[in-house]
């Protein structure tokens, strides 16, 4: 009874609070009331609806069949974002027509406009696809040294992550000579493809000609992958922009690559930019602002890859439902904002996060087993004592190295995923030594980040009141919930220091080449400008005016 009370009173909260926060969102964005009051696109919206009818009776009446054609492929999928892209763009030159009709000024959306826009959609997708096919084949060739364990889908979205982040370190290492040229690149690129050929045919022929399985797929699983294919193909027409239209990618997400493409290197100053460096091949490469930000929206997409992975490998969510909560997740306004209008720095950071997910739960499912032990009676049937959490098997260290690498990388992100980090550890705590641990090393991490004065970085330290004895508290009861949870199994804790330390040395060792950046344009060995950089404004503070006053008034004299 209480159980369906609980249950009750959650879903009743959930539905509570999802309706607050969708009023609380309209009322404070009125574009979007004005835009079903004078929506113009009813036309189109039946189309599409049309067509899904079709594509769910296609795929319903497939799954039945007893002879399944291979029809349903990768490129069947880019068919049908083609054609729904076209007939889009189609309306769209219609209620043009009809709008310069109205108002008597000249139509500029021709035939001819449509057909160029539609050539340069299909050659940003055709850019982008090679790059992504670099770095699977990149990545492929970095973790074919160790032996790795993933199945087919979490394989390519680690093969991705790690080629972006080895393709990162290569455009890192040119930029430091000024060699970020098309001309050096692309040989780079061609290379590695010739190497690998047979990985890169293998790639193609899995993302665009092996035959999908589709099994109990049902209206909600269909209709969901059916609206995220809507939603991603009309991003990717608004990307066909000579320029980003949201305030943070014009003044510096996607401006920041572009810099790059003049310097033809690294740029001085800046917070560091890994994900800017890979959004740079898009003017390095082809010259194409486009293209730089459909490297960024793509990232979205890759997410959505990985999500699937995890709930599929990891949750067990059955794939109707998985799909259900992609769509919800792609729809929320901060991804959608930073698919077409807004593009930043933050999906890919998101994308490779969520690859570091994957490898933990892979190497916690490895290196972790529950094992049950049975005691047996002389006269008495066998009976099952409780499962208890055992660390029998090995380290598995190439995936706490690959994890650690790719945290790093992620950190020359944005510096955000120190939460990462400080959850990565604490949950290796957890999973070695149980809950005292995990609050243990959540203790320890706050401690860390006062010690070094991280919340500095956000200018919240002058608020954080007695923070110089409240990280010494920290330590203190950290240390104490450690050795608490930690005092029965002294091997236990050997091999959880090991795995901590392998996984911060490795966290750290991407992160270097950019303190050396930083301090050799600086000088300076102080925590913000290692971290942020030289600043290219000039030094604004009183005492720098008082000096060049001083200074301007002797020249006068």
């Amino acid at each position: 009874m209480w159980n369906k009370l609980y249950k009750g009173f959650l879903a009743f909260f959930i539905i509570f609070w999802a309706a607050f926060i969708f009023l609380d969102y309209w009322q404070n964005h009125p574009p979007y009331y004005f835009a079903f009051q004078h929506f113009k696109y009813l036309d189109l919206t039946l189309i599409f609806i049309g067509l899904g009818v079709a594509v769910n009776f296609g795929v319903l009446k497939l799954q039945k069949s007893a002879t399944k054609l291979p029809i349903v492929s990768g490129f069947t999928i880019f068919l049908l974002s083609v054609i729904l892209i076209f007939i889009s763009m189609a309306i769209y030159r219609g209620n043009i027509a009809e709008l310069a009709a109205a108002t008597r000024q000249k139509n500029y959306m021709t035939g001819s406009s449509l057909g160029v826009l539609g050539f340069r959609t299909l050659y940003t997708v055709a850019s982008v696809y090679f790059i992504l096919l670099v770095s699977h084949t990149f990545g492929q060739l970095l973790t074919s040294f160790s032996n790795f364990k993933f199945q087919r889908i979490e394989s390519i979205v680690i093969n991705v992550a790690t080629g972006i982040m080895g393709i990162v370190a290569l455009l890192f290492i040119l930029g430091i000579f000024k060699f970020l040229h098309w001309f050096v690149i692309l040989p780079i690129f061609l290379v590695i493809l010739g190497i690998r050929w047979k990985e890169s045919l293998a790639f193609l022929k899995h993302s665009l000609i092996t035959p999908l399985k589709i099994k109990k797929l049902n209206v909600i699983g269909i209709s969901s992958f059916y609206i995220l294919l809507i939603i991603i193909s009309l991003n990717l027409v608004q990307l066909m922009s000579p320029m980003p239209q949201g305030w943070d990618a014009l003044s510096l997400y996607i401006n920041l690559p572009s810099i790059i493409d003049d310097y033809s290197g690294l740029v001085k100053g800046f917070q560091p930019y890994n994900w800017s460096l890979f959004m740079a091949l898009g003017f390095i490469l082809f010259d194409d602002t486009s293209i730089a930000m459909a490297l960024s929206s793509v990232s979205g997409i890759m997410c959505l890859v990985a999500m699937y992975a995890l709930g599929k490998n990891w949750l067990k969510m059955d794939t109707n439902s998985i799909l259900l909560a992609l769509l919800l997740f792609y729809i929320t306004p901060s991804i959608a904002f930073q698919s077409y209008l807004d593009l930043k720095v933050d999906l890919g950071l998101l994308f490779i996060i969520l690859s570091v997910l994957i490898i933990f739960v892979k190497w916690s499912t490895l290196s972790f087993t529950k094992s049950k032990k049975k005691k047996v009676g002389t006269n008495e049937a066998a009976t099952l004592s409780e499962s208890t959490t055992t660390a029998e098997r090995p380290l598995n260290k190439q995936y706490i190295i690959l994890m650690g690498l790719m945290t790093g990388f992620a950190l020359g992100i944005k510096f955000t995923t120190l939460f990462t980090f400080c959850s990565i550890v604490a949950a290796i705590w957890y999973l070695y030594h149980g809950k005292l641990a995990f609050l243990g090393m959540a203790y320890l991490s706050l401690f860390g980040i006062l010690l070094l004065r991280l919340d500095d970085m956000s200018g919240l330290r002058e608020y954080h009141l007695s923070a110089n004895i409240l990280l010494w508290i920290l330590l203190v009861v950290g240390i104490i919930l450690i050795g608490l949870s930690s005092r029965k199994n002294p091997q236990k804790l050997v091999s959880s220091v090991k795995a901590t330390a392998l996984y911060s040395c490795f966290f750290i060792l991407p992160f270097l080449p950019w303190i050396g950046k930083n301090y050799i344009e600086s000088g300076s060995l102080s925590t913000q400008t290692l971290l942020n950089g030289k600043s290219n404004a000039p030094n604004g503070s009183i005492q720098n005016f008082d000096k060049n006053w001083r200074q301007y008034k002797q020249r006068k004299k």
